[in-house]
């Protein structure tokens, strides 16, 4: 009897071993089929809970052949040797989460997820990994998931998405979304040349390193979703978050039943950290609030907030605009709203906020006030106001 129990455990042992999830390296250098076992070494497709890896050597562009019936994977891992060769998927997989730790690759396919997860562009130390979203390519993540660029302590990181591809990041409310310099010492970039972004979440270029957001076409969707939703630029101490639109459309909207209780914030006001947001081209809708140095704790060391409208530049809020947090005071922060050479300004409502130092300059640009009782009392309460040579028209 002894023996059979011993036996019946052994085997229950073995067979948990069995199940456990493992590393499944692909290892053809060409074009090669996901399902093909001759494609996988050991000759064993990975499975549920197994990740994919891809780090094998090769010298020019492989090609993977995703086909949906393989079933879900916990991840997919590219660990790329080099940077020079990139990795290309195309057809469908789904994933639980992907891991890009350093090199190139490129979806031209389509991922699906369904669970909370981190994709993590940029997770070596020293190391630089490169994601594309390009031609038809989608990247469904459903369920409160989140893409970290620059995850890793002194990491770099870089998605683009560009032609007619798109990126969804979780349908529900959620403390995820988009995290550009997620960590310290971490450079992140998201460089949007077309196609389709939505987040519902947060929304954070520069999280605890160096983060920037770069738009020149498509569409960049925000929903509100609840009381985790945030939008914020240089989150904590010592941070750098940017957002550079040269085109494309900016869309923060809010949902009509749920109450806003965070804004589209330039600046944290946190120590040493360091905002600016600069439109020249396309269009920016902002149905919340806009507060530059918004959010902080403390400012011993200075920060810096700005927005620059430029050119043909059109940031519109049918909301308040505060140059400055409105219940926080920081004594140590800087915040400057420039309107230049033809870029508009259209607000509901500038109010200077808590006191400080702020400026509102202009050189060339418009300051469209939708309220318009509120001109007369605008200078008024925004004592640093500089008009250069090409002034400032007012609407």
């Amino acid at each position: 009897m002894r023996t059979r129990i011993s036996l019946y455990v052994l085997s229950m042992c073995v067979t948990t071993v069995g199940a456990y999830a493992a590393d499944r390296a692909w290892q053809a250098s060409g074009d090669g089929l996901w399902s093909n076992t001759a494609n996988w070494s050991g000759g064993t497709l990975p499975a549920s809970g197994d990740t994919a890896l891809f780090n094998n050597t090769f010298s020019d562009g492989a090609t993977v052949v995703m086909d949906g019936g393989t079933g879900l994977v916990s991840r997919i891992k590219v660990d790329n040797p080099d940077n020079l060769a990139t990795r290309i998927f195309v057809g469908t997989q789904a994933v639980k989460s992907n891991e890009f730790v350093k090199g190139r690759a490129e979806l031209r396919g389509e991922w699906t997820s369904g669970y909370k997860a981190i994709t993590g562009v940029g997770e070596g130390a020293n190391q630089t990994a490169w994601l594309t979203l390009s031609g038809q390519a989608v990247f469904a993540a459903t369920n409160q998931h989140a893409l970290y660029i620059g995850n890793a302590n002194n990491s770099l990181g870089r998605v683009t998405v560009k032609d007619d591809a798109r990126l969804s990041l979780s349908a529900v409310d959620t403390d995820f979304g988009i995290s550009i310099g997620r960590n310290s010492g971490s450079v992140g970039s998201f460089v949007q040349e077309g196609g389709l972004v939505e987040s519902t979440g947060r929304f954070m270029p520069g999280y605890y390193g160096y983060g920037a957001y770069e738009l020149s076409g498509g569409v960049l969707s925000l929903p509100y979703g609840d009381l985790n939703t945030r939008y914020r630029l240089a989150v904590q101490a010592n941070s750098t978050g940017l957002i550079y639109q040269r085109g494309g459309e900016l869309n923060v909207t809010i949902d009509p039943l749920v109450s806003a209780v965070y804004h589209f914030e330039i600046g944290s006001g946190n120590n040493g950290a360091q905002a600016i947001y600069y439109a020249d081209g396309g269009v920016a809708h902002i149905e919340t609030q806009v507060r530059l140095l918004s959010g902080g704790t403390a400012n011993a060391n200075p920060s810096y907030a700005e927005l620059t409208v430029d050119k043909t530049a059109v940031v519109e809020s049918i909301n308040t605009f505060y140059l400055r947090s409105s219940t926080t005071t920081f004594s140590g922060a800087r915040s400057a709203v420039n309107l230049n050479r033809g870029g508009t300004l259209r607000v509901a409502a500038v109010e200077r906020g808590a006191s400080g130092r702020s400026a509102l300059n202009s050189d060339g640009g418009t300051l469209d006030v939708v309220r318009s009782s509120e001109l007369s009392t605008l200078f008024g309460s925004l004592p640093d106001v500089v008009l250069y040579e090409g002034g400032m028209a007012l609407s």
